[in-house]
């Protein structure tokens, strides 16, 4: 179970979404450090589906910070987002 986050889905995607790689590299060390668990086995315990599998993808912390974007790309990851948020608003 993810001890000291509880159920709050909501707050775990605006950690994972919002962060740089380095701070959820950092976010990970640090739930390891205070709870003694895996987040990444927490998370796989605790949810399903392509919801399971975003966070996972999101906890690897390999995104491309680069500054340049294919506004194609941004479009999609928007109705993505847009997506989660209902499929998160259903779930609570």
């Amino acid at each position: 179970m993810l001890q000291g986050l509880g159920t709050d889905e909501q707050a775990l995607v605006e950690v994972l979404c919002t962060r740089t790689n380095a701070q959820i590299v950092a976010f990970t060390d640090a739930y390891r450090r205070m709870f003694n668990k895996d987040l990444e086995k927490d998370i796989i315990g605790d949810t399903s589906g392509h919801f399971q599998r975003m966070l996972i993808a999101l906890l690897q912390a390999n995104r491309d910070e680069s500054k340049e974007f294919d506004q194609t790309k941004v479009s999609v990851s928007g109705n993505a987002v847009f997506k989660l948020r209902v499929i998160i608003k259903k779930a609570t």
